[in-house]
């Protein structure tokens, strides 16, 4: 496992102050990853035992007092419920060459014409763009024009390409309206596996 180095590698003040918060933030970010799949893992065993095909984040965030599941960042919108199927536990289990079924349902705070959805793997708080077949959000099950207070079901698949590589990251999916502001946003932690 890669630890930051304690020192920081310059002796400016401005160079160690920002050393310092990027360590703070990957430490936090860790604990939060971690405290998330411990949470949600222990509810995927009990649905996989029950039967159950996937994780319901209604129930993880039952089960914690907190609004979000593992990040959420939607501003226009409110998420009441993401399933990822299959998922029956925490960190997901990404097969190479598979896809992922994703229903999010949410209800909006803003009028819009339509929507656009975006998904990335977070690596090192860094975002990398995975591709939909489908990014447009009035063809994925969300019934345009999107009007203020009403709810909808957003449905899409994930395809992992046989070429990606085997890693950890946290999965972030985004929908965003016509004036680029976010209907949702959530983060779920996966592994992408051969």
């Amino acid at each position: 496992n890669y630890r930051a180095p304690l020192v920081p590698p310059s002796s400016s003040f401005i160079s160690r102050r920002y050393w310092w918060k990027r360590i703070i933030r990957l430490r936090h970010a860790k604990r939060q990853l971690v405290r998330g799949s411990e949470e949600a893992a222990s509810l995927g065993s009990k649905r996989s035992d029950e039967g159950g095909g996937g994780v319901t984040w209604s129930e993880v965030k039952a089960k914690r007092s907190r609004a979000e599941v593992i990040g959420k960042c939607s501003k226009d919108g409110s998420i009441l419920e993401v399933n990822v199927t299959p998922c029956p536990q925490i960190p997901c289990l990404l097969h190479k060459g598979q896809s992922y079924s994703v229903n999010v349902t949410f209800s909006s705070k803003i009028e819009s014409q339509g929507s656009k959805a975006k998904v990335f793997g977070e690596i090192m708080l860094v975002d990398v763009p995975f591709p939909l077949e489908e990014p447009d959000g009035c063809k994925s099950g969300v019934k345009c024009p999107i009007l203020n207070g009403h709810s909808y079901s957003y449905l899409n698949k994930l395809p992992v390409k046989s070429d990606y590589p085997s890693i950890k990251l946290l999965v972030k999916w985004q929908l965003s309206d016509d004036q680029g502001g976010l209907l949702f946003c959530w983060k779920i932690p996966v592994e992408i596996t051969g």
